[in-house]
């Protein structure tokens, strides 16, 4: 199933990702440093925007994979909104 797929380096997508988080890090490291008042409320914000940071890195890599799947399938777009609904298209396609 996913013999000859070209995998995507994300060379910018991984640059974005760890620019944004290098420096929350740092953020709650410094805030813990200044002390228990600071830490709660700088850690909480971070700790929402790693969250966020991370499932839209992972996301972005679900759509890359998505997209190569789906450009296989005799020339139709990756994702077709009809399918959630046609569910014995599939089959129907495959008879002769």
């Amino acid at each position: 199933m996913s013999e000859g797929l070209i995998k995507p380096k994300r060379h910018f997508t991984r640059g974005l990702t760890i620019g944004t988080l290098v420096p929350a890090w740092t953020c709650i490291a410094w805030a813990m440093w200044l002390g228990d008042r600071m830490a709660e409320a700088v850690v909480p914000p971070m700790m929402m925007l790693i969250a966020a940071t991370l499932g839209v890195y992972q996301g972005v890599g679900h759509l890359d994979l998505r997209g190569q799947l789906g450009a296989g399938r005799r020339g139709r777009p990756p994702y077709d909104r009809d399918d959630r609904f046609d569910l014995g298209r599939h089959d129907r396609e495959q008879q002769p």
